[in-house]
């Protein structure tokens, strides 16, 4: 079997750490696979299966040596912390991963690009030139990350869309774990799931919320935000009706007992939770923010709202009234379209 590495940063709690952890134990069948951190420990790390090699640079995050080696030449970096013996490379981002893995000498090296790079990361410069063309080629999550990647940095002759997985089958086994979230509401509410941090939009969910009479929300996740989202809360007197419940390993069984799940992304390259809700059943309300908008693509498999406070606000309310509603059969089958056996046929034509 060839030899596949990834190459992430860590393994922590985020949406290309999830898809790196998802594709690598599905490329089990196909390829020796590796995944290579430069700090270990993550919390995703435990998710990897037991087929898949693990090899970390330094055990646990270090302050400031992420930093100290984007100023290293990549070659240097990458024979330190990576070396040799893989028949394919691939750097599970635009930044780090990318500058450490474009110092290899193998021909066989990809970029996965897991954001839209419109609104995150490094800015065009000869550095990045260099490094985008040493790539045999560009994988991005979405038509959205795609055309984003274009109009900042070029290289469209490079690029290629594939999705990533998700597992329908697994996420509705998961929602019939136990809870590892204690919800304090009893009866309807609504969900959301994500990092708090600014390019998730809570603090405008939370104010659309607060503006619906009896409408309740669990946020869950965490982040540096967390304290400024409970102020928010407090502030607009939503304190009784939303509730931040913090990380969890499986939020899939209180994602079950949601009336829907709101995603309020100023930006998202794909979007895991609404297609996770999908498979669920769970109706998926949406702001208009780019790769949801590929997700939430016919057959009223979702909706989607304008991407402001109002818009939330409005397509809430219209939800509540019933107004607005979503085909639980239609979003059924949509999410079985992001399933292993459809998305790993084009990464794996890609990458060999």
């Amino acid at each position: 079997m060839k030899k596949l590495m990834f190459f992430v940063t860590s393994l922590k709690t985020g949406g290309s750490e999830k898809a790196c952890v998802r594709t690598a134990n599905a490329l089990v069948p196909f390829f020796d696979i590796t995944v290579c951190t430069l700090f270990g420990g993550g919390a995703l790390q435990k998710e990897l299966s037991p087929q898949v090699n693990v090899k970390s640079v330094f055990p646990r995050f270090i302050r400031g040596a992420a930093h100290i080696a984007s100023y290293i030449p990549p070659e240097i970096c990458h024979k330190l912390f990576i070396g040799g013996g893989y028949d394919i490379e691939i750097a599970v981002g635009d930044g780090l991963e990318s500058h450490i893995v474009s110092g290899s000498k193998n021909k066989n090296k990809y970029s996965w690009i897991h954001m839209d790079v419109r609104f995150h990361g490094n800015d065009k410069s000869k550095k990045t030139d260099k490094r985008f063309s040493s790539f045999k080629r560009i994988i991005c999550v979405s038509e959205t990350a795609k055309h984003g990647f274009i109009s900042k940095f070029g290289f469209g002759g490079k690029l290629e869309v594939a999705y990533t997985p998700v597992d329908a089958d697994e996420i509705i086994s998961k929602s019939n774990e136990k809870s590892d979230v204690s919800c304090p509401f009893d009866g309807d509410f609504y969900i959301s799931v994500g990092r708090l941090e600014d390019v998730k939009g809570f603090d405008r969910l939370i104010e659309a919320v607060a503006a619906n009479d009896g409408v309740r929300l669990v946020i869950v996740g965490d982040g540096t935000r967390r304290k400024a989202l409970a102020e928010r809360i407090e502030r607009v007197g939503a304190g009784e009706r939303i509730f931040l419940a913090g990380n969890s390993e499986n939020p899939y069984p209180l994602m079950k007992r949601a009336k829907a799940y709101i995603c309020s992304s100023l930006n998202e390259s794909f979007g895991f939770a609404p297609v996770e809700a999908m498979a669920l059943g769970i109706p998926v309300i949406s702001t208009r923010c780019g790769g949801v908008e590929e997700i939430l693509n016919s057959d009223n498999s979702g909706i989607l709202c304008d991407n402001s406070v109002d818009g939330l606000r409005k397509a809430i309310a219209d939800f509540e009234s019933g107004k607005l509603k979503t085909d639980k059969a239609a979003a059924e089958t949509r999410a079985r379209d992001f399933s292993p056996e459809k998305c790993l046929k084009k990464f794996i034509e890609t990458v060999e």
